[in-house]
């Protein structure tokens, strides 16, 4: 039984765990925003909807199609009862009383959408110049030779094992943090921004209403928020959070609820780039797909790290695997080329394993032998 297996694992290790259980031959019950992931997996999806359970035959895709047809079968089911009861309405005669009455169908539909930027202007971006970056201040670096620029037609996803540098590199790249060596410097008039998966932005302001920290002077210090308590309601609506949602403390709020929070505190300015760490991890996969939608539409730059392989190619990004201990930044082809050099590096390692564990096996039966021929002489 796996409850969001996949929330916190780097991509690596969700193209692991996705080859790995494809392959499982007994029974596996899954929770999971990941439709990649359900759809490599999953023969079955049983969908909670209404207080009841409806399962359907095949993965996510095969669930979405077939829920659509269902959702049209009982509009138009509705449809009719309701005409046929208006029909025994005028001419006066009492409804079936053995006829259930239905319920107007209501599908769970969300929708996100970012600000475009103000002003279209290609020199706003940010550029680095052999920036370099470790924890200690000094080599061995984390991140080294770092050499590119980001624009407003930059779409860029960044892949790579946990501990190699990923958030490290969005932080760098926000200025949150300063490189070690080299620069990083942002244009005159370019609005950046910032996702944080652990929701560094609100932290502090848990005690406050949405509203409340979205026109907060700390807030717009550092770049983001509004001055109007109107546009800050038009943002959080902007990202499906329900009114009731916009007064109450944030610490009542959920995980994908705060997620809304911050998705609004960072468009109220129409920002030129979005920098955005594993923005996928507290949403549920109504919200993904509505997430993947206003990035599609979106019209600024996007820095982006996910395990996510649907959002990457979804949102046409640009492959960048991040190695850490101061390698370069590799670009591979396409996303399938990485999936594929990720499991050849799987497979090797577990031959590899493999080979070391027989080697040792080999070693303590060998030893076990000694002991045994040892024992025999002494007893001769």
């Amino acid at each position: 039984m796996l409850d969001e297996p996949t929330n916190h694992l780097d991509l690596d290790a969700v193209v692991w765990l996705d080859h790995y259980l494809s392959e499982y031959k007994k029974t596996l019950l899954i929770v999971s925003h990941d439709a990649d992931f359900l759809d490599a997996v999953c023969t079955d999806i049983v969908h909670l909807e209404d207080r009841k359970l409806h399962q359907y035959r095949g993965g996510y895709s095969s669930f979405t199609r077939a829920h659509a047809q269902r959702m049209k079968e009982l509009e138009a089911a509705y449809k009719k009862q309701q005409e046929e009861k208006a029909k025994a309405a005028a001419k006066k005669k009492p409804a079936k009383a053995t006829e259930e009455v239905l319920t107007k169908p209501k599908d769970y539909i969300v929708k996100f959408n970012f600000l475009p930027p103000r002003d279209d202007d290609e020199m706003v971006g940010i550029s680095v110049h052999d920036a370099a970056f470790s924890y200690t201040g000094k080599k061995p670096w984390l991140l080294e030779k770092l050499n590119f620029r980001v624009d407003t037609a930059s779409r860029i996803a960044i892949a790579g094992p946990n501990g190699a540098g990923k958030s490290t590199l969005l932080s760098l790249l926000a200025k949150v943090i300063e490189p070690c060596e080299g620069d990083v410097d942002h244009s005159r008039r370019i609005v950046v921004g910032r996702y944080s998966q652990h929701f560094d932005e609100i932290a502090p302001y848990l005690h406050m209403s949405a509203v409340e920290f979205l026109t907060s002077p700390e807030l717009r210090r550092f770049g983001a928020g509004t001055s109007s308590s109107e546009l800050a309601h038009k943002c959080l609506g902007q990202f499906g959070l329900p009114s009731h949602g916009h007064t109450r403390p944030m610490r009542e709020l959920s995980g994908g609820q705060k997620a809304r929070v911050c998705f609004a505190s960072i468009t109220c300015r129409a920002p030129h780039v979005l920098i955005l760490d594993e923005p996928t991890n507290h949403l549920d996969i109504e919200s993904v797909d509505a997430l993947i939608a206003a990035l599609q539409k979106y019209k600024g730059g996007l820095l982006l790290v996910s395990h996510d392989a649907r959002l990457i190619q979804a949102a046409e990004c640009q492959l960048w695997v991040c190695r850490g201990a101061g390698q370069a930044l590799e670009k591979p082809p396409s996303f399938a080329h990485y999936r594929k050099e990720v499991l050849r590096e799987l497979e090797r390692r577990q031959a590899a394993a493999e080979a070391v564990a027989k080697r040792r096996a080999e070693e303590r039966r060998k030893r076990r032998l000694g002991l045994v021929a040892a024992k025999g002489r002494r007893g001769g």
